[in-house]
């Protein structure tokens, strides 16, 4: 029963998304969640694998960084900026003067480039809003399902940087649409 025109490989993420949320909540591993429903699919061995791979890269950077902020699945807006910016951070982790955003990419078809990604520097621009003490932005993107690519890639970039692409670039894109 296909409530939607929805495409598989988006709800798979979707799901995907669910379980990696349900383990960051729930202190688990991926693998804990084999044979639960979690949106429209049951989570199986392949997405439990793909999912650890996120799951093991936030873990490191807490890890080596410790006692930082961590944001998943966060809610981020600034009407201040522009009314239409909001969205949802997959994941975001602050220390002192430095902020780690990750975006998890279930997709197997399209490799993401981090690299001056809109997307990621978007969530940066709305995480930083809380936090002007920060100085350095290490975006990444988890994408463990492109098997000719390393599954973590990352960029770093000054805050200042992201905070100048948003009011140059990024709020006269906005109010153009």
């Amino acid at each position: 029963e296909e409530d939607s025109d929805e495409p598989e490989y988006r709800s798979l993420g979707t799901s995907a998304h669910m379980a990696a949320d349900l383990c960051l909540k729930g202190h688990q591993e991926a693998w804990e969640l084999i044979g639960q429903e979690v949106g429209k699919h049951k989570v199986d061995g392949p997405m439990s694998t793909a999912v650890q791979t996120y799951l093991d890269e936030l873990a490191r950077i807490k890890t080596e960084n410790p006692g930082g902020k961590e944001y998943h699945e966060y809610g981020i807006d600034a009407p201040a900026f522009h009314p239409d910016f909001y969205g949802t951070l997959d994941w975001g982790y602050v220390v002192g003067p430095k902020m780690w955003i990750r975006d998890y990419k279930h997709g197997e078809g399209v490799a993401v480039e981090v690299e001056d990604n809109p997307q990621i520097m978007y969530y940066a621009f709305g995480l930083l809003r809380h936090h002007p003490e920060v100085a350095t932005v290490d975006l990444g993107i988890v994408q463990p399902r492109i098997v000719y690519l390393d599954p973590v890639r990352t960029w770093e970039t000054a805050a200042d940087a992201i905070r100048t692409w948003a009011d140059r670039e990024l709020r006269p894109a906005m109010e153009r649409t």
